[in-house]
């Protein structure tokens, strides 16, 4: 075994030996070049059955930007992809089929639905390198088979879209602008005439208006005239990517707004939240209208680095009253130009879900998350008996 091994050894020395060795030492004498073939002609015959095909979305456009589900039947739901269109299923996911691939933009940013009509914004409003624009809002009144653009053509990105749930012709619209320059339609907008006209109700005092839009926006279920938004400024160019009060001069432009008349005056929240915004994700509970979150990117404490979990001074914030008083109840930030998207439990304002590297959620407290632990696993393992004990 022991005279194995040495030869084995001494056979691998002698190959790096020459491996390393200088080229002309090892070189063997070249042969003689053999004439080139003449290479083929193209013609139209080669290309005649030569056909693009689609491969699905690659890593960078598999992503979802927006989930909506029907108010009347949960069954149905429609899933938005940052450049794959609209897919819509009618067996609570068990089938989806596109809906949208017809249209001249399939960058998604917002789709949100109303009896009987689905609204989607175009383009991804995320802040990534690859993210896509889009060339505004369309409108759908028979589930998807034909669609019309009503507007805001120059919106590029869109976050959110909010529809009064008294008035279904009657919604908001988070228009982020163009993430590479300045200008475009961008602010928080406003149709009453299902999308015929569009009014520009919050936007920041210029000239940062050309920079900053609204990345957020979100309606009281209980009373539509109860409005809350989020303005953002950001810029990317192919070097570099900014946002906050660094593309806006310092100035704190950003930040919480809330209307209590649908819209025609604006107050800036504060009461407990930090200054210096980015982005900002918002959530307003279902079942207590009165208790709002936010994800809250501040620059306050200075920059952090790219793969922070946690925010100086930013985080999630918590108000129980409407708006006028918060209280940070976490520092969890991840990647807020990335992700800055929170949720709500619509059947109990103490679960809250945080997106980010990994889906986060937080509940009411360690007594009742360990209560629910071990039921969660009888249930899994035993069914329904242990559901129903």
């Amino acid at each position: 075994m022991t005279a194995r091994f040495s030869i084995f050894s001494a056979f691998v020395v002698s190959i790096c030996t020459v491996s390393i060795l200088p080229a002309q030492e090892v070189s063997s004498p070249s042969p003689a070049p053999a004439s080139s073939p003449t290479p083929a002609q193209l013609t139209d015959v080669l290309f005649k059955n030569l056909k693009a095909r689609s491969i699905g979305p690659a890593v960078m456009g598999g992503r979802v930007s927006d989930i909506a589900i029907d108010p009347h039947n949960p069954f149905v739901f429609y899933v938005g992809l940052g450049h794959g269109g609209v897919f819509k299923t009618n067996d609570n996911g068990v089938v989806f089929e596109p809906i949208f691939d017809k249209q001249p933009m399939l960058s998604i940013g917002a789709v949100a639905v109303a009896p009987d009509v689905i609204w989607v914004g175009t383009g991804e409003a995320n802040d990534r390198n690859s993210s896509d624009w889009g060339d505004g809002v369309y409108r759908s009144t028979d589930g998807g088979e034909k669609w019309q653009n009503v507007g805001l053509k120059n919106s590029r990105a869109i976050a959110r879209i909010v529809i009064d749930p008294k008035k279904p012709e009657v919604a908001y619209v988070a228009a982020m602008g163009n993430l590479w320059a300045d200008g475009g339609e961008r602010g928080l907008c406003k149709t009453t005439d299902a999308g015929k006209t569009w009014k520009l109700i919050l936007k920041a005092a210029a000239p940062h208006d050309a920079r900053t839009g609204c990345g957020d926006v979100m309606i009281d279920p209980t009373n539509p005239e109860i409005v809350y938004a989020a303005l953002y400024a950001r810029q990317r160019t192919p070097w570099s990517f900014a946002s906050g009060p660094s593309v806006t001069g310092g100035e704190d432009v950003g930040g919480i707004f809330r209307s209590t008349n649908a819209g025609a005056t604006w107050k800036k929240l504060g009461g407990g939240l930090p200054g210096q915004t980015g982005r900002i994700g918002l959530a307003i509970s279902a079942s207590n209208p009165k208790v709002v979150m936010a994800i809250v990117q501040s620059y306050e404490g200075g920059f952090g680095k790219l793969d922070d979990l946690r925010s100086k001074t930013g985080g999630v914030f918590r108000s129980d009253d409407g708006g006028e008083k918060w209280t940070r109840m976490s520092a969890m930030n991840p990647r807020p130009f990335y992700f800055s998207q929170i949720r709500i439990d619509p059947a109990n304002d103490q679960r809250v879900y945080l997106l980010g590297w990994r889906q986060k959620f937080s509940r009411r407290s360690k007594r009742e998350s360990s209560s629910r632990l071990p039921r969660a696993r009888d249930s899994a393992r035993h069914g329904a008996a242990a559901e129903a004990a």
